[in-house]
């Protein structure tokens, strides 16, 4: 039992010492520093280096563009609006064909 412990001990040794070995300590910048709630909600972004207010609108703006592309042409709404086409053609075409028997005057002949 007491060989089993040790390799646990010594695993916990080696990775507090690569923990000691990588530098965790620098501070962020205040403007940087994130908030648990952003973090959270997933809003976050870090600032980029020499990076311009017109450019993170214009980021964020593209952003919103392709989730609107990527919901318009999901393969859930392009197959749903295929098959509700597709279900819908028929009455299309008997309205159309009570629209041209109506305009062509049929029952003006007296065939009926």
């Amino acid at each position: 039992m007491s060989s089993g412990t040790s390799s646990v001990q010594d695993e916990i040794k080696e990775v507090e010492q690569e923990l000691q070995e990588k530098d965790f300590t620098t501070p962020m910048s205040p403007t940087s520093d994130p908030s648990a709630e952003a973090l959270e909600a997933g809003t976050w972004k870090p600032k980029r280096r020499g990076s311009t207010a017109a450019q993170e609108v214009a980021v964020r703006v593209g952003g919103g563009v392709m989730n609107l592309m990527n919901l318009l042409f999901s393969p859930v709404f392009v197959q749903t609006f295929i098959m509700t086409f597709l279900g819908e053609w028929g009455d299309r075409s008997q309205i159309a064909t009570i629209t041209l028997a109506a305009a062509s005057g049929v029952y003006s002949l007296g065939y009926c």
